[in-house]
């Protein structure tokens, strides 16, 4: 599985971000898989939020869309494990206020990524 088959996967298990698709293809005139990807990161954090007001829908988009990010982290080629470090993990919102809550829905894939882009960021600090 490659970037473009990432996006194509999300779209097709997560209908609900085919708004975001056509306009990202409206703005840009083509598929720039990271620019998309940054979009879907706002998207999962908007959702977090609503699903923190108890939203049932907006839990059950979650649990799609991050269940097909973890596979895709797991098998996917470089592009792939490119796209969702880059452009989804490192652009999730740390001071974002439903942050720890969103990160406990990550799985294991994606934990470890997560985890490991802390550890990078720690021993920038550091250093």
């Amino acid at each position: 599985m490659n970037a473009f088959q990432v996006i194509d996967a999300l779209r097709q298990q997560v209908p609900e971000i085919e708004g975001l698709f056509s306009e990202h293809i409206k703005d840009n005139d083509e598929l720039l898989p990271h620019v998309f990807m940054a979009d879907v990161t706002r998207f999962v954090e908007e959702t977090q939020a609503r699903a923190e007001h108890g939203s049932s829908s907006a839990e059950n988009v979650l649990q799609r869309l991050l269940g097909c990010l973890e596979r895709a982290s797991a098998i996917g080629d470089e592009s792939a494990k490119e796209l969702i470090v880059a452009s989804f993990i490192q652009n999730l919102d740390r001071e974002n206020p439903h942050f720890d809550r969103l990160t406990r829905k990550l799985g294991r894939s994606l934990m470890g990524i997560l985890e490991r882009q802390r550890s990078i960021f720690l021993d920038d600090l550091q250093s």
